[in-house]
């Protein structure tokens, strides 16, 4: 497991390549994050834990994650595209007012999504779903 907080991108001394390390729990995730990736230890990203996050744009999912809590990236308008393929359960609100957000993907664990999960994601234009089960 990482300890959490910012690495630099290898070979780079820039700002923009810090890549933040979300550990879940209780951690703090700075208001200026541009850059996520979930430690593969994270299997539910808690309620709120994104939310507001406006120069967020790029966030590494793993496949162990298997649920996303209420509003965790709601207003995160800058984050375009979501690769969620171990995901069961998105809940409501969870992408919420991503404006930016145009590709979502999903994975064949998927069995929940629900009201309002995508909400006045205006921008979304694809979606990707391997299997759905009626």
């Amino acid at each position: 497991m990482e300890e959490g907080g910012l690495i630099q991108a290898e070979g780079r001394d820039d700002d923009d390549d810090e890549i933040f390390v979300y550990i879940g729990g209780d951690q703090f995730v700075p208001y200026d994050v541009r850059r996520v990736r979930i430690d593969k230890s994270v299997k539910i990203i808690l309620t709120r834990a994104f939310y507001h996050r406006l120069r967020l744009i790029y966030v590494e999912f793993h496949d162990g994650i298997e649920r996303i809590e209420e509003r965790a990236f709601y207003w995160c308008i800058l984050l375009s595209r979501v690769k969620l393929l171990g995901v069961k359960v998105i809940e409501a609100g969870a992408f919420c007012c991503c404006w930016g957000l145009t590709e979502v993907e999903f994975g064949v664990e998927l069995e929940t999504i629900e009201e309002r999960a995508f909400q006045d994601c205006t921008s979304l234009t694809s979606l990707t779903m391997p299997s759905v089960k009626l």
